[in-house]
């Protein structure tokens, strides 16, 4: 991910990323979205015109921390499966395992052309399975924002909430160390897009289709 060239990609099916913190690289993270979900892939070969081909990469990240690979509230393009230590008496040696694998691969490539798939119904052939490890990532990497949200507020469509309330209550339910870094213009920038602001009566600024669960509720 550190250059612009890309030519191994033309060919590639399954793409492996091993033990990378694409955090810490915005640009990494940024290709890697395009490449998950892009109907088409730009190649890029050095010395060579650029050109464009239909996308069949599928991408897999293996990492010690679940930190290395961000996944947010509302992501629908990745899977988060943990991976438990093996006992002792489970392990295989490398070279005994890559047999092993070389053994199994007709028998993997028999079953999944031969399964039945789900119709497609959103933007994925298939749907993205909501996995408790996606979960908890997505929990940990929730802003205090989209916290409050989640657990004083209620998703009420086409219902709306005065936004001097909703920021009072915001600024209520934070840690008091924490209020001066959530000034209302980056509470009102920083709103999920379902909860968008909206003007109303007398130009009054509300927030958008959630309402205030009581103050007796909250779980701070």
């Amino acid at each position: 991910m550190t250059t612009e060239f890309n030519y191994e990609l033309a060919s590639a099916i399954i793409c492996a990323v091993e033990e990378v913190d694409i955090t810490k690289s915005p640009d990494a993270y940024a290709r890697l979205k395009e490449y998950s979900t892009g109907r088409s892939i730009l190649i890029r070969k050095m010395r060579c015109d650029s050109f464009e081909q239909p996308n069949a990469t599928h991408w897999v990240q293996t990492a010690n921390s679940p930190r290395n690979c961000p996944v947010f509230p509302g992501d629908t393009r990745i899977t988060a499966i943990q991976v438990n230590d093996l006992l002792e008496e489970q392990k295989i040696a490398k070279a005994k395992m890559e047999v092993f694998l070389d053994q199994e691969a007709p028998h993997f490539l028999h079953t999944i052309m031969h399964m039945d798939l789900p119709p497609i119904i959103d933007r994925l052939r298939l749907p993205v399975v909501t996995t408790a490890s996606k979960q908890a990532i997505q929990e940990e990497n929730q802003t205090a924002l989209e916290e409050f949200i989640s657990q004083c507020c209620t998703r009420t469509p086409d219902k709306h909430t005065l936004f001097a309330e909703f920021y009072d209550r915001f600024q209520q339910w934070l840690p008091a160390n924490e209020r001066h870094v959530w000034p209302k213009k980056s509470v009102a920038k920083d709103l999920p897009a379902r909860h968008h602001t909206v003007y109303g009566h007398a130009r009054a600024t509300y927030v958008s289709n959630l309402t205030l669960k009581p103050a007796e509720k909250e779980k701070s």
